[in-house]
């Protein structure tokens, strides 16, 4: 190559590499934009759209649905029954803390005589129930309770917590009343504030005897509190076992 044609390359190179630097990269600067978890693209290593990997929104595609297990009806008085729906949450790691569910109960014909929907949130990876009270079906006896959730999940990460506990109960039986003392223990480092608690008494088959349910105000760190459930009536059945599950609404 002459040194007239390397001339005119090295000056064609300068001209290239200006127009790069100050034609090429403001443009690309004015026009480029980053990746985030917000830009409706899968992209900088997330396991979804804008979810996974360096988002912390969790993929919904990647958790199980929390299972319905069973459901009951118990008589409070003549006409108004309380619901129970015992579910399961498969997911370790993981919360919601909204999620719908809807109630139905018939008579002994299939007849719809009660209805009612509500939210509740589901803790991780541990069974939990939900808790509909006084629901008035008239002169129609429930036969049957269904329950399902209504909507799918956003998924949280949450550690599993076992920081509240039971401590103690006592189950006092009257002529026409029952009356269950409840002590709770927060050992945790944080109060906890608004703290559900749901019992379940079961006879020696296993069965349902009777459910309530009641909330804590709040306890105190390393303190323990006080509650009770109460029935209008006596249980006259022995009560084989005692379950406690408690819906800790604080950290939602």
């Amino acid at each position: 190559m002459s040194w007239t044609a390397r001339r005119k390359l090295i000056i064609l190179l300068i001209v290239i590499v200006t127009l790069g630097v100050f034609v090429g990269l403001p443009t690309f600067f004015a026009f480029y934009k980053a990746p985030t978890c917000f830009d409706g693209i899968q992209n900088q290593g997330e396991e979804g759209i804008d979810c996974g990997g360096p988002c912390t929104k969790l993929c919904q595609a990647g958790f199980a649905m929390p299972q319905e297990l069973w459901a009951t009806s118990s008589q409070v008085v003549s006409g108004v029954y309380n619901l129970l729906a015992y579910a399961a949450n498969p997911n370790p790691g993981v919360a919601a803390p909204a999620v719908s569910y809807d109630f139905k109960i018939y008579d002994g014909s299939g007849i719809l005589i009660g209805e009612r929907a509500g939210e509740t949130s589901v803790p991780s990876n541990t069974n939990f129930a939900i808790f509909e009270p006084t629901i008035t079906t008239g002169a129609r006896m429930p036969a049957k309770t269904f329950f399902q959730f209504t909507s799918a999940p956003q998924w949280q990460n949450a550690a599993t917590s076992s920081d509240v506990s039971v401590i103690s109960s006592n189950l006092t039986v009257a002529s026409t009343t029952s009356r269950l003392d409840v002590s709770v223990s927060n050992s945790s480092i944080n109060a906890k504030n608004n703290v559900g608690i749901i019992a379940i008494l079961y006879d020696i088959s296993g069965d349902v005897i009777a459910f309530s349910k009641s909330v804590i105000p709040t306890i105190a760190s390393g303190n323990s509190a006080q509650v009770s459930f109460t029935w209008p009536y006596s249980i006259s059945t022995t009560v084989a076992r005692k379950e406690f599950l408690f819906q800790d609404n604080s950290s939602f």
